[in-house]
């Protein structure tokens, strides 16, 4: 079977293991692409919703997998016994809603020794919570679909500091900084600061709004900077 970039992106950054949980499932195609590369014999799929659960069940028994692959109806981890599996697939959801799934069953968290995340949004606020609460991010990729620019990492417990607000943005991996998509990466993140900013007006008397129009200022200043020194580096 054949993934989208995105959801390639993510199986790729699961290693060879026993057991997985692919938590809020796309349809099984993870955990199917994984067992039929054989990097998995098992695996879970889980979902808080009935309606993708039972398309889960119908591609998993397309593929003949039903004694490989269970589909299991629960919301986060709380579907998962402690030790159930050796890692977790958290993909296609808000970066806060990861670190909630992450946060709120941290007993089930805490037996994993792996996870690959793949949050759609708040990446940053994702790095930041992962590396304050004993997770150590390993490694981290990039894909392009369509006009979207899509960000992975693999995460075990670790102890982890982050340098700066500006690589919990961008990346910490020094591998991320060679992927050919990384100043593109950049370059949709410096677009969201110039949209924040154009969408602040400079007077405005709103200490909130002054604030935040200030803070992306700065960080599109970061962001410039660092892309020129990576076209610097790469020229």
């Amino acid at each position: 079977m054949e993934l989208t970039k995105r959801l390639l992106m993510v199986a790729d950054l699961v290693p060879v293991s026993e057991s997985i949980a692919d938590i809020g499932t796309d349809h099984a195609y993870i955990p199917i692409y994984l067992f039929l590369k054989n990097k998995i014999k098992h695996a879970i799929a889980s979902d808080i919703h009935k309606g993708p659960l039972t398309m889960a069940e119908t591609h998993i028994k397309y593929y003949g997998l039903e004694s490989h692959i269970e589909a299991r109806l629960g919301a986060g981890l709380s579907a998962l016994k402690k030790e159930e599996c050796e890692g977790v697939v958290i993909a296609g959801m808000g970066g806060l809603m990861i670190r909630n799934i992450l946060q709120e069953s941290s007993t089930i968290a805490n037996s994993l020794s792996w996870a690959v995340l793949q949050p759609m949004n708040h990446a940053s606020d994702l790095r930041i919570w992962l590396t304050q609460n004993g997770w150590k991010i390993v490694k981290e990729k990039l894909a392009k679909e369509d006009k979207h620019i899509y960000e992975a990492m693999y995460v075990i417990h670790g102890n982890m500091e982050l340098p700066s607000e500006l690589l919990a943005e961008i990346g910490v991996t020094e591998e991320r900084k060679q992927d050919s998509l990384f100043g593109l990466h950049i370059e949709k993140l410096m677009a969201h600061k110039k949209k924040v900013i154009k969408g602040i007006p400079s007077n405005t008397m709103n200490k909130l709004n002054k604030e935040k129009r200030e803070k992306a200022i700065k960080e599109l200043m970061e962001l410039e900077a660092f892309l020129c020194q990576l076209k610097l580096k790469n020229s």
